[in-house]
């Protein structure tokens, strides 16, 4: 899903720029994103979506599925405590 094709299902689109996506569309872009490794803003550029509706998207996903399966946490650091060295 590296870029807008011919599959793209767009559901409406209205005159002031506001475009909706079909939940398939999203879920199938929001799988391609995780295994990108792309920032989110160079994906949705990519895509040729705008990034506060696709960041919507993922953060959404991310909400409904829950923490990682593979055991990864959102910590970004573990603080450690040492005793006893001199």
């Amino acid at each position: 899903m590296a870029s807008t094709s011919d599959s793209t299902s767009i559901i409406k689109s209205v005159c002031i720029g506001r475009t909706r996506y079909s939940a398939e569309y999203k879920a199938e872009v929001v799988a391609a994103f995780e295994g990108s490794g792309l920032s989110g803003p160079a994906f949705a550029k990519q895509c040729g979506i705008k990034y506060p509706a696709f960041a919507a998207w993922v953060a959404k996903d991310r909400k409904e599925s829950g923490p990682p399966s593979d055991g990864r946490t959102d910590q970004h650091f573990l603080l450690a405590v040492f005793a006893g060295l001199a």
